[in-house]
């Protein structure tokens, strides 16, 4: 029985087939277009997140020296 699955595992992936398909010089730059857009998406999304993050904790922070500060007064 796995002789059975070797042999056909070996005929489906490495048996050619002409496919006759034709890609066309503009193909490239659209692949590349689409990649450079994924990027950027990808990239700004991060950004404005990291951002949002960032002042999050920023407002704590900002709450923590201003707790300190009033203590310290009241001292």
């Amino acid at each position: 029985m796995p002789k059975f699955f070797i042999l056909s595992f070996t005929l489906i992936f490495f048996y050619e087939v002409n496919a006759f398909a034709y890609l066309d010089p503009g193909t490239g730059s659209i692949i590349l277009q689409a990649l450079a857009g994924a990027i950027a998406a990808i990239w700004s999304f991060f950004y404005y997140y990291k951002k949002k993050i960032k002042d999050f904790f920023k407002k704590f922070k900002k709450e923590n020296k201003e707790d300190k500060k009033k203590d310290s007064d009241q001292l």
